[in-house]
């Protein structure tokens, strides 16, 4: 799905939505970015301990 049509989808959905319901569903949008963003920073993490395989501490 591409980040356009996404977008298009969360505002018809939040037309459906109570108040409630959509401070919620922010919520969880909010803490899924977050747990993105964390994901990455491990990957990187882990490309460049295999970059330097006699430091990676991930083998071990």
């Amino acid at each position: 799905m591409s980040t356009r049509q996404l977008i298009i989808n969360i505002e018809a959905l939040s037309e459906t939505l109570s108040e409630k319901q959509l401070v919620q569903f922010l919520d969880i949008m909010d803490a899924m970015t977050v747990m993105v963003d964390e994901a990455k920073k491990i990957s990187h993490d882990l490309i460049a301990d295999f970059e330097q395989p006699s430091d990676c501490h991930y083998l071990h």
